[in-house]
């Protein structure tokens, strides 16, 4: 078994601090603890894709959001990190596993069809066409080609200054959250050549990145949410932040609001709708460290670490905007 990284010995150490499993708290619903630690989270024909580190990938059915269910799972060589999907194919950033390229076309049996192995640990994946863009740690990004799943290739590699520990893509465009040197920007429309133009240093460090509209949405651990203007990419400014009171992991976007995995603080819900004044409209405590979340309106899923799958329910926290109105 390989060992953990670092970085997740120490989200480790955090999360088995004393806590209650129970699934009375307001605004979760129901909850499924998986048998690894679950830190990345995706949906797949409705049902829930968990990246439970050491215990691969499992496949939780959350049809009845009070009692979701494993009906299948698939381990993986390394640490599942991260899993994104399309069509019938899972692409799994399994850390010093790499590319895991999985068949889910039976989702209750997934099966592995192929592997890459990445320039360093791969933590997150996102998609661009038929392209795999990983995020690599200190190897920055690769760029793999899964056209043909069974046979995916490396076309592309862009070194970052720090550790690309969260990637996403938008239009041709990779933005990259590279821990103590913020938000990278990669261009991707030559794939065999891709190349960064431009980045932002935010004030903490760059954990992971969603989109809303024109602005990138980078979780600064300690320092919160940062709002930045892509408008243009060469040149992209922050323009509002709001701190939250844990440690900013993933973020997902739900319309007009932000959803924060927020470590101990559990699940920040952020009204972004004036991008230059983020505010904090409500919070849905869970169990342990949030790491991940993906919403499903009008439910989110949270990935949970050791506490496993948590389904939680946004309506509420949605109609606390206008509580949250300025009298």
């Amino acid at each position: 078994m390989p060992q953990r990284s670092c970085l997740t010995l120490i989200c480790f150490l955090l999360v088995v601090a004393p806590n209650s499993l129970d699934s009375n708290i307001s605004g979760e619903l129901g909850f499924y603890i998986t048998p690894g630690v679950a830190l990345g989270v995706t949906v797949f024909n409705d049902m829930a894709l968990v990246a439970d580190e050491e215990a691969g990938v499992r496949v939780i059915d959350f049809s009845n959001p009070y009692w979701p269910t494993e009906v299948g799972a698939i381990d993986t060589p390394g640490l599942a990190y991260s899993v994104a999907t399309t069509g019938d194919l899972g692409l799994v950033a399994d850390h010093v596993g790499g590319l895991q390229i999985i068949d889910l076309s039976d989702p209750r049996n997934p099966k592995r069809i192929s592997s890459i192995r990445t320039r360093g640990p791969a933590y997150d994946v996102a998609l661009f066409d038929n392209l795999a863009v990983v995020a690599c740690g200190n190897e920055g990004i690769q760029i793999i080609d899964f056209s043909i799943p069974g046979r995916p290739r490396e076309v592309g590699l862009v070194a970052t200054p720090s550790l690309a520990r969260g990637v996403t893509t938008r239009g041709s465009l990779a933005l990259v959250a590279d821990f103590d040197q913020g938000l990278r920007v990669i261009d991707l429309a030559y794939p065999l050549g891709p190349r960064e133009v431009g980045f932002l240093k935010t004030a903490g460090i760059a954990f992971s990145v969603a989109t809303f509209a024109n602005y990138a949405l980078v979780t600064d651990f300690t320092d919160g949410l940062r709002v930045i203007d892509l408008s243009v990419a060469m040149s992209p400014r922050e323009v509002g932040f709001i701190d939250t009171p844990g440690y900013a992991g993933g973020v997902a976007v739900l319309g007009s609001l932000a959803l924060v995995t927020d470590g101990f603080e559990g699940l920040q819900v952020i009204d972004i709708s004036v991008p230059y004044r983020p505010r904090g409209v409500g919070f849905i405590d869970t169990p342990g460290f949030t790491f991940d979340v993906v919403p499903q309106e009008p439910l989110a899923l949270v990935a949970n670490g050791i506490t496993g799958l948590r389904v939680v329910d946004i309506a509420g926290a949605v109609l606390s905007i206008e509580e949250a109105e300025p009298q």
